[in-house]
């Protein structure tokens, strides 16, 4: 077990918005612009790469570029695997391997003749792709029972 995975009072609100974007609103976009936030203010940590990217694979493929998030999501993959190998399963209680057995069997459902290409919108929705859930602690969970999304830049927040 990682040393993160159920001290949830430091996790930074910037990695709770990216689970909730993720999770609850499933706002690839602005999760991946949550997650880019945190990456780049905590040195950059390749574990936090995997999860942005995997965001941001999703988001290509809602809209329907297939080739873009297949690419995006190899990336992801070696990142979190990688994770895996070295730290353990957890990373403040998301479970990793779930998350990639998710998104893995997301690809699943895609027509492989579609993988080097982009495809209309309408063509991805019609497929109805499962939508992924992570495994989340039940402390996770719970802070977002009143959760707010916090200013992603400085110049957002609240005087």
């Amino acid at each position: 077990m990682n040393h993160r995975d159920n001290d949830l009072s430091d996790m930074d609100d910037r990695f709770l918005a990216y689970l909730y974007c993720f999770c609850v609103s499933r706002d690839y976009f602005l999760c991946h612009e949550y997650g880019e936030s945190l990456w780049l203010s905590t040195g950059r940590k390749t574990v936090l790469k995997g999860f942005i990217q995997g965001a941001v694979c999703l988001y290509h493929l809602e809209n329907g570029n297939v080739r873009g998030a297949r690419r995006m999501w190899a990336r992801a993959r070696k990142y979190l695997l990688d994770y895996v190998a070295q730290s353990g399963t957890l990373y403040s209680g998301i479970s990793i391997p779930d998350f990639v057995a998710q998104i893995e069997q997301i690809f699943t459902k895609v027509p492989p003749e579609w993988f080097g290409q982009r495809v209309e919108r309408d063509d991805i929705h019609a497929l109805r792709l499962p939508k992924p859930t992570l495994s989340l602690s039940p402390g996770v969970r719970a802070r977002f029972a009143e959760f707010t999304l916090p200013p992603l830049h400085d110049d957002e927040a609240q005087p």
